[in-house]
């Protein structure tokens, strides 16, 4: 018994294992992914649920063969989506089909995760997905191939499949790479090499790779990890696809590294040497080389997550939804309209709201709702409220925060008077429309007065809020007008305009009009003098225009 658990434990170390993933990352929150691209953390999301592949293509800054490439239905098994991105490779139309993006401003610890299946019949793939830096960033990516970096200009790293050996590794340049035999040549470096670290193609897998640049930027603590479906891969009793300073254990023939256990330890990764080069691009690349004529190859992608922390597999548990965020008007706000309505976002996962809401914490119950904003009604001045948005699924109900305001307080703005000394309309705050001025062959007392001609009109929008039994008085008088021709003095209650006055009045007069009770309390009262003349010497005259209002 003992020798056989003895020969299990020593097969399991000498052969290449896949376990000890990394553990629960940002997706287990976001079941489906739903929501993730809202997590603080998160840099870069891009599910293909577009539509379009031009829709698809406006998302990122560079693409190539953009032909060969459409939106299908074939999706990850745990993918909310119902869209995926089908690369379709032909022989002799073009080696490349790729997106680029840059990551801006640039990080120094990013994590890439998506999902890939490679065709059964798919030709052997001579490169494949990258992310590095450029220094300074560019929105394409740049050459290189067979050139070692000087550590300020440029780093990558790329998950590979490796050609006819379907394996998966590394393709690294950075400023300490090895080279190749050839003399001044530096070929991408792999560390894996593992001919059991086999990529299997036909089906949806998840691929996860990290990348941690070195600071400072004399040291080699710089890193790199891939995780397949969630899993790191163990060779020879160590873990082999996380390097960094110290681990694993290995050495070099040339460009390649050779993870052996009795070995000396990897040096790390001196990505660079200036920390101005960092984290700051990623690119999806097809890139066949070999592939007879007329050849076709498919590959698959979708559930792109780029974050600053560990992201891992779509997550298909259930769990209750996240708070609820963004609230407006925000916690704390003061001076807030009496008719704002109530608006937040929505948390993770989330199926409804439950509303609370009230001149006490934490409000009264409201309701439930789907929509993430909520119409209190008119609120009343100066008054401290305060809500509460508790969110629902299937799996719970997430109590949210408390959050308050304080409403505006109210702003007594009558009496309201305009003798328009000023010269002219706009100081008064009139709006106007037609022949309307202010001169000085209008005035009744003072210097001017404001003067309509043939069709013309002048409003003034003024808050009534506080007040009652509104009142407009003005001095008023007009000439050479026709029949059917009058000066009009009008008020709006909100819903239409209701008329003081209509006069042909040829001689100046004092008048004080009473509106009726739609006027009061309404912070939509405008009055209006409007004159309907159709000749440039037809005219009307208005002068020391007064509202007034009993406080309430």
């Amino acid at each position: 018994m003992f020798k056989k658990l003895f020969y299990l434990m020593a097969l399991i170390l000498v052969s290449g294992i896949i376990s000890n993933s990394e553990g629960a990352g940002l997706a287990e929150n976001y079941p489906g992914d739903i929501g993730i691209e809202n997590d603080p953390n998160v840099v870069f999301v891009e599910n293909f649920e577009e539509g379009s592949i031009p829709d698809v293509l406006a998302r990122w800054d560079d693409y190539k063969l953009s032909d060969h490439m459409s939106l299908v239905s074939d999706v990850p098994p745990p993918s909310s989506g119902d869209a995926s991105l089908l690369m379709t490779h032909v022989g002799g139309e073009g080696d490349a089909i790729d997106l680029y993006t840059r990551l801006l401003p640039g990080f120094d610890e990013l994590y890439f995760r998506f999902y890939v299946k490679i065709d059964t019949a798919c030709n052997p793939i001579h490169h494949f997905v990258h992310m590095g830096g450029y220094n300074p960033p560019t929105a394409w990516p740049q050459g290189g191939a067979g050139e070692k970096p000087d550590g300020d200009d440029r780093f990558s790293t790329a998950i590979e499949t490796h050609g006819t050996d379907w394996r998966w590794d590394y393709y690294t340049y950075w400023m300490e790479m090895r080279g190749n035999p050839i003399p001044n040549k530096y070929w991408g470096n792999d560390f894996i090499n593992d001919s059991n670290f086999t990529v299997v193609q036909g089906q949806w897998l998840c691929v996860e790779v990290m990348v941690k640049m070195n600071y400072p930027t004399t040291e080699r603590n710089g890193e790199q990890a891939v995780w397949i479906n969630g899993q790191p891969w163990y060779m020879g009793g160590q873990l082999v696809t996380h390097l960094g300073e110290g681990f694993p254990n290995g050495y070099w023939v040339w460009d390649s590294f050779y993870p052996d256990i009795n070995s000396p330890p990897f040096e790390g990764f001196r990505w660079r040497s200036v920390e101005d080069l960092n984290i700051n691009f990623f690119w999806l690349e097809l890139y066949i080389t070999t592939a007879p004529t007329e050849y076709v190859s498919k590959v698959w992608f979708d559930d792109i997550v780029i974050a600053k922390e560990y992201i891992g597999p779509i997550s298909t548990t259930p769990v209750p939804p996240g708070k609820a965020s963004n609230p407006d008007p925000g916690n704390g706000a003061t001076d807030i309209s009496v008719d704002a309505d109530l608006s937040w976002t929505a948390g993770s996962g989330s199926t409804s709201s439950d509303v609370y809401f009230g001149t006490t914490s934490p409000g009264a119950y409201q309701g439930n709702q789907t929509a993430t904003t909520f119409e209190p009604g008119t609120l009343d001045y100066d008054t401290p409220y305060y809500w509460r948005i508790d969110e629902i699924n299937a799996e719970g109900t997430t109590t949210g925060d408390v959050w308050t305001f304080t409403t505006e307080s109210l702003s007594l703005n009558l009496p309201w008077t305009d003798g328009f000394e000023s010269g002219d309309l706009v100081t008064g705050g009139w709006t106007t429309s037609g022949s309307a001025s202010a001169s000085s062959k209008a005035e009744y007392t003072g210097v001017y007065g404001a003067q309509l001609k043939a069709t013309a009109w002048m409003e003034k929008a003024i808050s009534t809020a506080g007040f009652t039994s509104i009142h407009v008085k003005y001095a008023r008088t007009t000439g050479g007008l026709d029949s059917g021709e009058y000066l009009y003095v009008e008020y709006h209650d909100g819903s239409q305009w209701n008329e003081l006055e209509a006069t042909q009045a040829s001689s100046w007069a004092s008048q004080d009009k009473t509106c009726g009770s739609s006027a009061d309390d309404n912070a939509d009262f405008k009055v209006r003098f409007r004159l309907n003349a159709n000749k440039s010497n037809e005219y009307a005259y208005i002068d020391d225009v007064e509202i007034t209002g009993t406080s309430q």
